[in-house]
């Protein structure tokens, strides 16, 4: 019982966060975030949205005709190609000609 009140109270107490040493990483983040998206829409020529696999998955596969990797059966399902880190590490590694070799 002793140790059920102990966690109750650390719940209900928390933690403290410094705001400002938390916000400077994530600033860092957003701008990469931005940079990196700059770049998609650029070699794209269009707006995309990274965080849409379906849309990633159709500017690599259909709009810069990038061969689909092996595996990747459950994108294959879904009707799109694999956006799964392995896939895309794959993808940097081996398309030198392609400008993904900078995103790595």
């Amino acid at each position: 019982m002793k140790v059920a009140q102990l966690l109750a109270g650390m719940e209900l107490t928390g933690m403290a966060v410094h705001l400002p040493t938390l916000k400077q990483p994530l600033a860092a983040v957003e701008a990469r975030q931005a940079a990196l998206t700059r770049l998609a829409e650029r070699s794209l020529g269009r707006a995309i949205n990274l965080a849409s696999p379906q849309q990633v998955s159709e500017a690599l596969y259909v709009t810069l005709r990038l061969p689909r990797p092996r595996g990747g059966e459950a994108a294959a399902k879904a009707g799109h190609g694999s956006t799964a880190d392995p896939a895309l590490q794959a993808l940097v590694l081996g398309r030198s000609g392609t400008g993904l070799s900078g995103l790595g």
